[in-house]
């Protein structure tokens, strides 16, 4: 039964409706066998610097922190990562595939007459093109 004085809904971007681990079949494809464990460690490393980040009063725009993150782990991982391969897989970042019950549920929810928005510290640009790639982009009405 939903409350009647619910009006909307806020969903996080990142791990609830893109599938950050999505980015592990083009890691693959750069780092064969080493996609996941990148993937895994890229996102692992992206909570832990936005967290100590935020905690220590340093904050900086969320694209520095994902391509920080992606740098410790290839590190980590011992993968070379050429400023080609680092690029590219920043921009796949923009355009992470979202879960498969995303969309119906979106839908389902605005038919309902819910309003929907995202609350990310994702960058404006890091979302519009995540939230177009994943064909999420609801006109208002």
């Amino acid at each position: 039964m939903v409350n009647e004085s619910l009006r909307g809904v806020l969903f996080d971007a990142y791990g609830t409706l893109f599938d950050v681990y999505s980015i592990g079949a083009l890691a693959d494809e750069f780092f064969p066998e080493a996609g996941g464990a990148l993937a895994a460690l890229w996102r692992e490393r992206q909570v832990d610097y936005t967290r100590l980040r935020t905690l220590s009063d340093r904050c900086v725009d969320f694209e520095c922190v994902t391509e920080d993150a992606l740098r410790y782990a290839c590190a980590r991982l011992r993968l070379e990562l050429s400023e080609d391969r680092c690029r590219c897989l920043l921009r796949q970042y923009r355009r992470l595939t979202a879960y498969p019950d995303v969309v119906p549920t979106l839908q389902k929810l605005r038919a309902q007459g819910f309003a929907l928005a995202i609350l990310s510290n994702g960058s404006p640009p890091m979302l519009g093109s995540s939230i177009a790639a994943a064909g999420l982009a609801m006109r208002a009405e």
